[in-house]
This record gives structure tokens, sequence and C-alpha cells, in this order.
């Protein structure tokens, strides 16, 4: 049985090797997996830390339209994203560490907008996802947007605002549902207005 292990790491390791192409990464950390396929032809602007996992189907799209602007993906150490998952980086989107990141996910710093010859790009504005966030089943983390740390995204949330630390945001758009008030002693709901 071992030997059998032995022999499907190292088939496993090739096909890594082979599809995913670790050393064409501009970073990618020591004990790190992702799972091809994978989609990212400019590798060289995608960094990723040590010990993370990035499952399979995965778009990592760096840079702007006719090659102007270098976009750069950054993911912290110790960090899980799940299938299906579409980055989007023109200019910044930055992911922490520890961050659990469930399937089909989309993060962007740009959108396209109505243009007289077709849809444009948007001017890009960073995405940044503190440490210890959880996000959940396709939610969505549009441009500008900041979540902070330890905090939950819900499933299918889509996010167009700052997300304050240790917070759970929920619906669409997305609205603080609870956040953790270390002074109360626990999770409190927020004001309504």
């Amino acid at each position: 049985m071992d030997l059998r292990r032995r022999i499907v790491a190292r088939r496993f390791r090739s096909s890594i090797e082979r599809h995913v192409r670790p050393a064409a990464f501009g970073a990618y950390g020591s004990g790190t997996v992702v799972h091809p396929p994978l989609h990212a032809p400019r590798r060289e602007d995608v960094h990723v830390g040590d010990s993370t996992y990035v499952l399979s189907g995965a778009q990592l799209l760096t840079g702007g339209s006719g090659g102007g602007s270098t976009g750069r993906i950054t993911v912290g150490s110790g960090t899980y994203l799940g299938r299906d998952l579409t980055i989007v980086a023109h200019e910044l989107v930055e992911i922490g560490d520890d961050v659990m990141g469930s399937d089909r996910l989309y993060l962007a710093d740009t959108e396209l907008i109505p243009g007289p010859d077709g849809p444009v790009p948007s001017t890009p504005r960073p995405v940044r996802i503190g440490a210890g966030v959880f996000l959940g089943t396709g939610a969505m983390v549009l441009p500008g947007v900041t979540v902070g740390a330890r905090s939950l995204v819900a499933a299918g949330a889509v996010v167009d605002r700052d997300v304050p630390p240790n917070a759970v945001v929920a619906g669409n758009p997305a609205r603080v549902v609870r956040r953790f008030d270390p002074g109360a002693g626990g999770w409190v709901q927020p004001a309504r207005d």
C-alpha cells in the first residue's frame, strides 16, 4: 500500500508541474498546491504564500486590455480557495493569511461599464480580503472593497462596500447582520437605520 501511495503522489506532483507550472508564478510557497485545470495566462503576476490550496477550475486573470496595465494577485499563507474561483486584477486583489474560500467565488478590482463602442473596464480599485476571513459559496466581492479580518461573507452575498473586522455580512447587496463586540462579550446585532 505504501508503494501505491508513493506512485500516486509522484503522478500528482508530475501533473501539477506539467499543467500548473509553479515555477512560472511570481511566488509559489512551500507546501502550496494549485490543482489543474488552471487558467492564469500571466502567472508571473500571481504570488501565492506557503501551505495554500487552490482547487480546480481557477481563473487568475491579471493585467488590463491591450497589456497596458499589470495587475497583481497576492494570496497569503495557510489559505484555502475552492473550485471554480475567478479573480480579476487589473491593479490588485490581495487575499490575506488563513482565509477560507468556498466554491465559485468572484473577486474583481474592475467591472465592465457601457461605452459607445461596447463595454469598457472601469478604473481599477484594489480588493483586499483580511486575514482569517471566510467567504461562502458563490460570494462576490466587487471593486474597491476591503473585507476586514475574521469576517464572514455569507453564501451568495454581493459585497459592494467595505466590511468591518469581526462582522457577518449577507445579502445582495451585502449588509452587516452581526458583529463581534469584545466590550459586550459577544455577538451583537447592528443598529437599524
